[in-house]
C-alpha cells in the first residue's frame, strides 16, 4: 500500500510539473469545484425528508400537537406560518 502511493505522489508530481503556473490553477479551481458540487449534492441528498402530517391548523390546534410531538421526541418543523406540520417522512403514519 505504501509503494502504490508513493507511486501515486510520484506521478502526480510529474504531471503538476509538466502544467504552466495558469494550467495549475485552471486545474486547481476545477477539482475545488468538483468538491463543492460533490459536497453539495451530498448534503442535499444526505438530509431527513419530511412530509406533512397535519395542514390548515389553528394555532391553538398546532400548539397542542407539536406539545405532544415534543413528548414523543419527534423533530418536526413548521410550514406556512405554522398552519403545517412536517414530520420525518418515516413518523408520518405512525403518529
Amino acid at each position: 500500500m505504501k509503494d502504490i502511493l508513493e507511486q501515486i505522489r510520484r506521478q502526480t508530481n510529474q504531471i503538476l510539473s509538466r502544467l504552466n503556473a495558469q494550467q495549475k490553477m485552471i486545474l486547481f479551481i476545477g477539482i475545488a469545484i468538483a468538491l463543492a458540487l460533490l459536497i453539495l449534492v451530498l448534503v442535499w441528498t444526505g438530509g431527513t425528508q419530511y412530509d406533512v402530517l397535519y395542514s390548515g391548523l389553528s394555532q391553538k390546534d398546532a400548539g397542542v400537537i407539536i406539545d405532544k410531538l415534543k413528548e414523543k421526541k419527534v423533530h418536526y418543523r413548521l410550514k406556512d406560518e405554522g398552519s403545517t406540520i412536517l414530520v420525518p417522512s418515516g413518523d408520518v403514519y405512525e403518529l
